[in-house]
């Protein structure tokens, strides 16, 4: 009979947690998916922790809700390490995990890489018996009663790969598929709770709709052993890389909105709310999940050079611009040079400063022939080039950088130096960040900013300022 009762109780109260729960459910993976791919710890330049509360169906008594923290960061350039912390409970069942986490990448070219990840620790499940509202239980001392705990071990795995703007992945989890058995004192009733293997396969890609927009739609499955699979659909809209706007669909008629935003580049903070939009959620009320993040740290750059592969293009003979832009990078490198020493001999150097002349001396070594194939790539000729039947934005850049940091640190520089006022955009690649001084339509206003740049005859622009279109 007892297993009867707790069959009902888990199949009734607990049966969102069996289809779609079992490993915990929440909206807003795509801000932090570490909880669903393995793969995807420490692959930013960046550690961080996350935070995370989910309550669902917040108007039924004993509903799930889950807890989470994350913490990862980079090894090394391929290495990623970080820990998850998860407690789950679920109407008389709970359960709190703990697992360290190990990913490697592999670089395939630029851009393009697949990443392995595995994450192993403990996990407890607990039963609290007390909680059966049974009648039985008054005439019957055999049922079990009080709080049970077992402990097992616990595993999961996940590929991610990534192809510019592509991504796709895939998780397992629940490896063990550990098994719970509890018994009542006089071991004449007994009780078994096992867990089953859950995958999770998700891909999305990201449309720049705008400099300042992106349109990042995301399709995920989740598949339970033994149960129908589920699928969802989502839908993040970023404005600037602050701002964002994420909508989900999941089977059963689950609808989801998420609000978020990025603070100073160091903090995140995400709400969602889900409602059902069928008979149960006439009664079952909204659910509601609140993510919180915090970065700091920085990854080592690589010592490799970049490999660049030159694209064929028919235009003019860049043979001489080549040796300008050599020209003009040894010259800064030289200023650089000669900066570093005028300040120590003042004695005036403050150890963030010198730090900036350290890490510009490097960005210089290792940007070099980037940076002029990036221009090769991507500059036009004002003489040649349709002004008046193009759609597309223009704008005066003086300077490219793969990491947004080093961009945002040059943007401080050129402002303390020069006065400078400049911004930051992506180009259509999303390969660099390009630090512009203006952008246009009009021919005559890129060349006058163009020119107003180079009369600077600064040694902290990167070789030659250029025209970059954006179409």
């Amino acid at each position: 009979m007892i297993k009867k009762i707790l069959y009902i109780l888990v199949t009734v109260g607990l049966h969102s947690s069996v289809l779609a729960q079992h490993f915990p459910v929440y909206n807003q993976h795509f801000i932090n998916s570490n909880l669903y791919n393995p793969a995807d710890f420490g692959r930013n330049d960046y550690t961080q922790v996350f935070g995370f509360f989910r309550q669902q169906w917040s108007d039924i008594q004993n509903a799930p809700q889950t807890q989470f923290l994350t913490i990862d960061g980079p090894v090394n350039d391929r290495a990623g390490a970080g820990i998850i912390l998860i407690n789950d409970s679920e109407n008389i069942v709970s359960r709190t995990t703990f697992m360290g986490t190990f990913s490697y990448s592999v670089p395939l070219a630029e851009g393009h890489d697949i990443s392995f990840g595995i994450s192993f620790g403990v996990l407890q499940n607990r039963i609290d018996f007390d909680k059966v509202n049974s009648r039985q239980k008054q005439f019957d001392n055999a049922i079990l009663d009080g709080r049970e705990n077992k402990t097992a071990a616990e595993g999961s795995a996940g590929i991610s790969y990534k192809f510019k703007k592509l991504r796709a992945g895939f998780g397992a989890h629940d490896l063990l598929a550990s098994r719970f058995d509890y018994e009542n004192n006089d071991g004449t009733e007994s009780v078994s709770f096992d867990l089953v293997r859950q995958y999770i396969v998700s891909a999305s890609y990201l449309f720049d709709v705008y400099p300042k927009i992106t349109v990042q739609p995301k399709l995920l499955v989740r598949a339970t052993q033994g149960l129908p699979s589920q699928v969802e659909g989502n839908v993040l809209f970023t404005y600037d890389k602050d701002l964002w706007l994420g909508v989900t669909y999941r089977q059963a008629n689950n609808w989801a909105a998420s609000l978020g935003t990025f603070v100073y580049d160091k903090i995140t903070i995400g709400y969602s709310y889900e409602m059902n939009m069928g008979n149960f959620g006439d009664y079952s009320g909204g659910s509601h999940e609140f993510i919180i993040g915090y970065r700091f740290g920085k990854k080592l750059q690589s010592q490799k050079p970049m490999v660049v592969e030159l694209p064929i293009i028919d235009q003019k003979d860049y043979t001489k611009d080549f040796k300008v832009q050599e020209e003009k990078m040894d010259q800064l490198a030289q200023q650089v040079d000669r900066l570093e020493s005028q300040l120590r001999q003042g004695a005036a150097m403050s150890e963030y400063e010198q730090q900036e002349i350290e890490n510009l001396q490097k960005i210089i070594a290792e940007q070099r022939f980037n940076t002029l194939r990036l221009i090769e790539r991507t500059s036009i000729d004002t003489e040649i080039e349709d002004f008046v039947h193009s759609n597309a934005l223009y704008y005066v850049v003086v300077g490219s950088f793969q990491d947004l940091k080093h961009a945002k640190n040059y943007q401080k520089l050129l402002i303390r130096n020069h006065d400078l006022q400049t911004k930051v955009v992506q180009n259509k690649e999303q390969t660099h960040y390009l630090i512009y001084t203006l952008s246009s339509k009009k021919k005559e206003v890129l060349i006058q900013g163009l020119q107003d740049v180079i009369a600077l005859e600064s040694f902290l622009i990167e070789g030659q300022p250029w025209i970059y279109k954006y179409d």
